[in-house]
């Protein structure tokens, strides 16, 4: 069974304490590795075969057994990509992701040090992640750019892109904040409004525009709504924006539909941050993706209706971790929508 991308958490361990964290990462003792179990779920997804995979946490680079996990998925996906501060990462370290092929992607929340110090919660932070990021491109190790949006960056985007360009970096992925593990603690200080949230995703297409050469993207719903409005705005075509939308692959919540979740207990969500919900559709422990996915109500749910039923689902469709936890209601509407 093909499918498009697996979100792989392997662990909930960190070395930073992120303002914004979904998961709640932060200095933990591991439980204890278990072969046995890492080989069970690499069993139970032996019959898929995925464009994707993507390794997180936590802390991925904290994770002792790191190797094992890549091992694992190289069989089972056509790329591999992590999710880093790379604040761990080595010579040593950087070998082994060269080693199975990794695309690395760096999570930066702010170029200024004393905001991104707010954000990490620690001083020079940011400098030392920035750092990190100009010894891969020393290296020629090329470089994905993941940034958060939030009240303290989002009027200082553009310091992403230049910053992207001076070390010859092509890809940024925008996230939306949400307010999920710890981030649900500081979603008053750094959670933005709907109208903000749109203003930035606005910022962020114009930004693309300005920067052709960067591969932008974002984990947005609402950006697919929010570029087919500006293009129209800049007089486009419906023919032309459809054409545009699917060129550059703008996709909306893909929870369900394009990928899904594992934990570092087995259990499956439509997506990975549903985790953080408290849902789950399965555990690899008991089944087969390829089971969970066929006999799982939700995901067919989600294929069908989502967002209140929404005439924008396919090219929106609204993030279902947002509509969680405002309504506890996963297939309702997108309370950050302005459309």
């Amino acid at each position: 069974m093909n499918f498009h991308a697996l979100s792989w958490i392997i662990n909930d361990e960190c070395n930073l304490h992120c303002a914004h964290c979904y998961p709640d990462s932060g200095p933990k003792t591991p439980p204890p590795f278990d072969a046995d179990r890492l080989l069970k779920m690499t069993d139970h997804l032996r019959h898929m075969h995925f464009d994707k995979i993507y390794i997180s946490g936590g802390e991925p680079l904290a994770c002792s057994h790191l190797e094992d996990y890549l091992k694992a998925a190289d069989k089972l996906a056509d790329r591999l990509y992590i999710c880093t501060n790379a604040l761990l990462l080595d010579d040593e370290i950087l070998d082994l992701l060269i080693k199975y092929n990794v695309h690395i992607t760096v999570s930066l929340q702010h170029t200024d040090g004393s905001a991104a110090s707010e954000i990490y919660g620690a001083p020079d932070i940011g400098q030392k992640i920035q750092e990190k990021i100009k010894y891969l491109r020393h290296k020629g190790v090329p470089v994905k750019l993941e940034v958060t949006v939030m009240r303290i960056n989002h009027r200082d985007l553009e310091n992403f892109f230049i910053f992207a360009r001076e070390n010859g970096i092509h890809k940024i992925d925008f996230k939306r904040f949400r307010p999920v593990g710890r981030g649900n603690h500081h979603k008053n200080t750094f959670g933005l409004t709907k109208s903000e949230n749109a203003d930035a995703l606005s910022r962020i297409f114009r930004l693309s525009q300005k920067y052709p050469e960067m591969d932008i993207s974002t984990d947005d719903p609402l950006y697919g709504m929010v570029v087919s409005s500006e293009l129209h705005r800049q007089g486009w075509t419906d023919t032309a924006v459809s054409a545009y939308i699917k060129d550059k692959q703008i996709f909306g919540c893909k929870a369900g539909r394009r990928w899904v979740g594992l934990n570092p207990s087995g259990n499956i969500a439509p997506c990975p941050l549903l985790l953080y919900c408290g849902i789950s559709i399965g555990n690899l422990l008991e089944d087969s993706l390829e089971d969970i996915l066929e006999n799982s109500e939700m995901i067919r749910q989600l294929k069908d209706s989502r967002c209140d039923g929404c005439a924008h689902a396919d090219i929106c469709g609204g993030c279902r971790v947002c509509a969680c936890y405002e309504s506890e209601d996963i297939y309702g509407k997108d309370p950050m929508c302005v459309f």
